[in-house]
């Protein structure tokens, strides 16, 4: 094993399949764009934007099709989301290692 392979930290990987009933649907706009600003689910929301941007987050990793990056919000279908989105969230906020 390198050394460089030595300094790795062990990773979270969980897998989330099916048909086209896994892959997001739910429209970023005007959907969530309307459920982050609106005052009866803006707190529900809260944790996906800040500053008027949509987070991405540093400790949770996506990889869905040809795009791969930092958890945030259009990996569902094009400028859409799925359960990804939030499991992503629950899962970093559940794990101390990346995910």
């Amino acid at each position: 094993v390198s050394a460089a392979a030595k300094e790795l930290k062990p990773v979270k990987v969980f897998i989330l399949s099916g048909q086209s009933n896994m892959e997001g649907k739910g429209r970023i706009d005007p959907l969530l764009n309307h459920q982050i600003h609106a005052p009866e689910t803006r707190d529900f929301f809260a944790h996906l934007h800040k500053d008027g941007k949509y987070i991405e987050r540093d400790d949770v990793w996506i990889n869905y099709l040809e795009r791969r990056g930092k958890l945030t919000v259009g990996y569902g279908s094009p400028g859409r989301i799925g359960l990804e989105l939030e499991f992503g969230h629950v899962m970093g906020n559940h794990y101390d290692e990346p995910v």
